[in-house]
């Protein structure tokens, strides 16, 4: 298990986790593509008890 250090006094495991990748580079204009799915992500709530920083995964 690895740990980390927060602030001078705290130790908390640090969980893994994999960064998600979308490809949007066959879409006509990626830009807006990207865009809608970075806005959707964001609408997506977040559960703090599960300690993950994306409602998807």
């Amino acid at each position: 298990m690895r740990v980390a250090v927060v602030g001078c006094q705290d130790v908390v495991a640090v969980r893994p986790f994999q960064l998600e990748t979308v490809d949007v580079s066959a879409s006509p204009d990626p830009l807006s593509a990207a865009l809608a799915w970075m806005r959707s992500d964001l609408a997506d709530p977040v559960s703090l008890a599960r300690g993950r920083c994306s409602g998807r995964r």
